[in-house]
């Protein structure tokens, strides 16, 4: 028995039994349940509680619009239960100027 497999036999262990039929059950292995996204690093403001690095412009190394609509399709297609929440964040999500044209965005419920 390698040491891997005891460490993981002994986490099974420690877990109650209802946790870990729970977690076999999980959608968590095939999608995940939270996708943090950040569009664009620009934001106009200079806030000191905000964790970002926020620049005045957008950053060159950003996905095109035809790579974030690549993302957000692969997002959509998680057919895992619950479905993940996507949480656009940034930057200002605002000071990407094709944010709307990206039809995944467009289709999301409010």
């Amino acid at each position: 028995m390698t040491a891997q497999s005891v460490a993981g036999r002994e986490a099974s262990v420690r877990l109650p039994a209802r946790f870990a039929e729970r977690r076999a059950d999980s959608a968590y292995a095939d999608a995940p349940l939270l996708i943090y996204w950040e569009p664009t690093q620009s934001c106009k403001l200079a806030c000191i509680h905000c964790r970002a690095t926020a620049l005045p412009r957008r950053d060159p190394g950003e996905l095109s619009t035809d790579e974030a609509k690549g993302l957000l399709r692969q997002i959509s297609s998680f057919d895992g239960r619950p479905r993940p929440h996507l949480v656009i964040t940034g930057g200002d999500p605002l000071m990407r100027p094709d944010l709307f044209d990206l039809e995944p965005i467009r289709k999301l419920p409010c």
